[in-house]
């Protein structure tokens, strides 16, 4: 790099040097991996630095960094997590006739066992699942009701 393209270099692309390490590590999510991987970027950036048409310098920094990344990530991620997945395996079962029948009678069957409770019963019922429902989405209620 000749000292002209090196002073341009250093006005145009260290000022981003921040937010490079900053998108390295959200990418990686690891600090010392993304030191690695800004240090390479940035060197890829220097290295094709003469390919620089102008424009966002900051844009065009991230984008090596998010390149480096993925390459990264590529040689460095353990291969055993990945999961083929498998069609058969995680395919829905398809609604027939007789299984929504099934489900309408279970629902019915259920609708009138209810009915047979006391008032009283199906009353508690219904406060005690509206205060699951409820508290599931609110523990200041759930302190509230449960002291908990």
């Amino acid at each position: 790099m000749d000292p002209e393209d090196g002073l341009r270099f250093e006005r145009l692309v260290l000022p981003h040097v921040d937010a490079a390490f900053n998108f390295a590590r959200w990418l990686l999510r690891s600090r010392a991996d993304a030191e690695d991987v800004a240090q390479e970027a940035l060197l890829r950036a220097c290295r094709f630095f003469r390919g620089f048409q102008g424009g966002d310098a900051r844009a065009w920094l991230l984008q090596i960094v998010r390149n480096t990344c993925y390459s990264w990530l590529e040689k460095n991620r353990p291969r055993e997590s990945m999961v083929e997945f498998d069609e058969e395996l995680h395919q829905q079962p398809l609604a027939t006739p007789e299984s929504i029948a099934m489900a309408v009678e279970g629902r019915e069957r259920l609708t009138r066992a209810l009915e047979t409770l006391p008032s009283r019963y199906r009353e508690l019922l219904v406060l005690e699942s509206s205060k699951a429902v409820l508290t599931r989405r609110s523990p200041r209620l759930r302190r509230f009701l449960w002291g908990r």
